[in-house]
């Protein structure tokens, strides 16, 4: 099973998670070998294997604590200011939502994420996504804790001349 292994820089704890899987990759090969090891051809660590979303087993228990509407905390952000996980077909699709120059809400994107959890009794609290807008390509990585939707985002520009590569941070409450 795929695992992320995170380590907080200030106290050196780290905090193993494991990607929701379907069940082809839960230790069987297409063969019907058992798959005692896995390995992935990225380079960097610690590292994961992509597995299509679209590959969800029916079964498998949905992330109910993202699904629906999360607004930001600060209603006037120049990211984010809504964001909407959606369950389509065993597939969580996440929407978001910025603001046009009047202030009005506009629709940015719709993508697929890669949903994670802790252990086997956590219910998918974290997730992953990626955003491919025409200046800029943003990597989303997301957790409930308490109740608060946080999400890190990390921002590069596809060309230098735009502006620099920045980071920031989005906190959202259920709708």
């Amino acid at each position: 099973m795929s695992k992320l292994t995170i380590t907080n820089v200030i106290s050196g704890q780290q905090v193993i998670s494991r990607k929701i899987a379907p069940q082809q990759v839960k230790g069987i090969t297409e063969e019907g070998k058992s798959n005692s090891k896995r390995t992935s051809t990225n380079t960097r660590k610690p590292t994961l294997d992509k597995i299509s979303t679209s590959e969800f087993e029916p079964n498998v228990e949905e992330p109910v604590l993202l699904l629906g509407r999360w607004l930001n905390t600060e209603p006037g952000s120049k990211g984010f200011c809504e964001i909407e996980f959606l369950d389509a077909r065993h597939q969580v699709k996440m929407r978001a939502f910025g603001l046009d120059e009047k202030g009005n809400k506009v629709e940015l994107a719709e993508v697929g994420v890669d949903i994670f959890f802790d252990n086997d009794i956590s219910i998918g609290n974290k997730f992953s996504a990626n955003f491919d807008f025409p200046s800029i390509k943003a990597s989303l990585h997301g957790w409930v804790k308490q109740g608060v939707l946080v999400i890190s985002v990390f921002n590069v520009y596809k060309n230098s001349d735009n502006g620099r590569n920045y980071f920031c941070r989005e906190f959202f409450y259920a709708a």
